[in-house]
């Protein structure tokens, strides 16, 4: 479009190639600061002085994702192994940092670190009884070329999906426990079992939307994709079993 074409004023980035220069693309990184300033001040507005853990803990995260993992992955350590063992640091820190250190948060880091393990199982199964080869997307042809080293890309696809699930397992695993310590603290008294159908029924109504959000989201993560399918006069099925496709199924 002509709006992507630089005008006299745009801001751009401009790279070198042997003697001569070129326009790269433009510069937004004044944009997404403005963006990233509006998220603090609209989460501390909301939150308050309790946002400061989580935030806290989105920085170390980056800090072990940029600084370990990524690092780790480039030398050509083992994906899973790698990753497994991150997130094993990382989600009790996580936790504690933004939730603090009670027996609330300690029962979650547990119950998330059960999913993980059971989603690492299932995820190492499906990808490769389902002769997933992790080769499909640009970037990894990319990365072989300016690396020159060959890398399991069937290990990184597995290790991709255990990093998204620590992403939502927070969410799901605290909201359970205090379900439960805001049962229990309204009446101390209510038997076990009572507690639990309780705790269960709240469980099940966030299973559900989680269920409907994931499929969307994973959608829009690959709704041009899907749009190219569709142009293509592929049936369903046979749109599925693509990889490309086969692989947001599995995650």
């Amino acid at each position: 479009g002509e709006s992507y074409i630089p005008k006299i004023g745009d801001r751009v980035v401009v790279e070198k190639a042997g003697k001569n220069y070129f326009i790269a693309d433009f510069y937004r990184l004044d944009k997404l600061i403005i963006l990233f300033i509006l998220f603090l001040a609209i989460t501390f507005f909301f939150i308050g002085k309790e946002s400061i853990g989580s935030l806290t803990s989105l920085f170390i995260s980056f800090i072990i994702i940029f600084g370990s993992i990524i690092n780790n992955l480039i030398n050509q350590t083992d994906p899973i192994i790698t990753v497994f063992l991150s997130m094993i640091f990382l989600i009790p820190i996580s936790f504690y940092i933004t939730h603090g250190l009670n027996k609330k948060t300690t029962i979650a880091i547990l119950g998330s670190l059960i999913s993980i393990i059971t989603a690492l199982i299932l995820s190492v199964i499906f990808v490769k009884k389902s002769l997933i080869t992790g080769t499909t997307a640009e970037e990894t042809g990319f990365l072989t070329v300016i690396t020159q080293k060959h890398f399991d890309f069937q290990g990184l696809l597995i290790a991709s999906i255990i990093i998204g699930i620590f992403g939502s397992i927070d969410d799901i695993t605290i909201s359970q426990v205090s379900v439960v310590e805001k049962i229990i603290s309204a009446n101390p008294k209510m038997p076990s079992e009572e507690i639990y159908q309780k705790a269960l029924a709240v469980g099940k109504d966030h299973a559900n939307s989680i269920i409907n959000t994931l499929v969307l989201v994973y959608t829009s993560a690959s709704l041009p994709l899907l749009l190219l399918f569709a142009a293509s006069n592929k049936n369903f099925l046979e749109v599925l079993n693509y990889e490309i496709i086969s692989v947001e199924i599995i995650r």
